[in-house]
């Protein structure tokens, strides 16, 4: 069976590439790669310092635990300008499976 585009993506990065020439290569804007190895994030597989780093990973854990009912589009608007939509997902992705 054909591969889904998500596990290519997996398999690139583990490979050694980097999510810039894994969009390339596929043909994605980088974010949607992001949003591919998010699953990765979710189910453990992947480490999420490896996307983001652990002062902006407490920034946005610390939001969602003070605003557990919050949407990504306001913690967009709430989070500090630097901080990036897929960040935020990353993140996310990342709680999920601390929860688990």
């Amino acid at each position: 069976p054909k591969k889904k585009n998500w596990e290519r993506s997996y398999e690139l990065y583990k490979s050694g590439k980097k999510v810039e020439e894994i969009a390339q290569e596929l043909g994605f804007v980088i974010s949607t790669i992001e949003n591919h190895l998010s699953r990765f994030v979710a189910s453990g597989e992947l480490n999420i310092e490896e996307f983001v780093s652990t002062d902006i990973v407490e920034k946005i854990s610390s939001y969602f635990k003070n605003n557990p009912n919050a949407k990504l589009s306001k913690a967009k608007i709430d989070l500090p300008d630097e901080i990036t939509w897929s960040q935020i997902q990353m993140v996310l992705k990342h709680l999920e499976f601390l929860k688990k």
